[in-house]
């Protein structure tokens, strides 16, 4: 018995010298989103204990439709304000770092996804962003039929059709704006469905275009 309690008490000063050395690190600055540790627990190498996450490496998702995903064009690099629900003002700035590669099947909708960086927001916390958008000097306003297809337009040049791509900013109520480009002797109002670069074509009359 007396060995018994020896070898136990030996046993117990080599477990308090394991414990006095035991300390528990992450290679960052972080939040602990939860544990698995009880007291009186033993824990062995390799086993996940709990979770926890970088501080800096939290990101902000926004969801974005696709008409304002394009007038955002470059969104990338973009600097959102970030603000607390309802009136809880102002938090700071955050960087628009990625843009999700596919919709949501479900909504369409697109996703960024904004670096906090220091700002005092947590995992699952909800907040508002505002983008804001250039102006745009010289910008033209459209019908929306003009479009031959998704971004180019046909103008008449020398006599002859030619094509132009264009950089749509936003449609809206049937017209298109878009960002100023070379529109020769005018924009075709409405191009036939095979029309085609080096099309010959008469100038019947022209429309005034905002």
């Amino acid at each position: 018995a007396e060995a018994r309690l020896k070898s136990s008490q030996a046993n117990k000063r080599v477990a308090e010298l394991a414990l006095a050395r035991t300390t528990i690190v992450a290679p960052f600055d972080g939040r602990v989103l939860n544990s698995q540790l009880d007291v009186g627990q033993v824990v062995s190498p390799n086993l996940a204990v709990g979770t926890v996450y970088a501080r800096d490496a939290v990101e902000i998702s926004a969801p974005i439709s696709e008409a304002e995903l394009e007038r955002l064009q470059p969104v990338t690099d973009r600097v959102a304000t970030i603000l607390a629900p309802g009136e809880g003002g102002v938090l700071g700035e955050a960087r628009v770092v990625r843009v999700d590669a596919q919709l949501d099947p479900r909504t369409r909708l697109g996703r960024l996804f904004l670096e906090t960086g220091d700002l005092p927001v947590q995992a699952g916390q909800f907040v508002e962003l505002t983008l804001p958008l250039e102006t745009v000097d010289g910008a033209f306003s459209l019908p929306e039929t003009v479009l031959g297809a998704r971004d180019r337009v046909f103008v008449v040049e020398d006599g002859t059709l030619a094509s132009r791509q264009v950089r749509i900013i936003e449609t809206r109520d049937g017209r298109i704006v878009t960002r100023a480009f070379d529109t020769a002797d005018g924009v075709v109002r409405l191009p036939p469905v095979d029309a085609s670069d080096g099309d010959a074509v008469t100038i019947r009359g022209k429309g005034g275009a905002s």
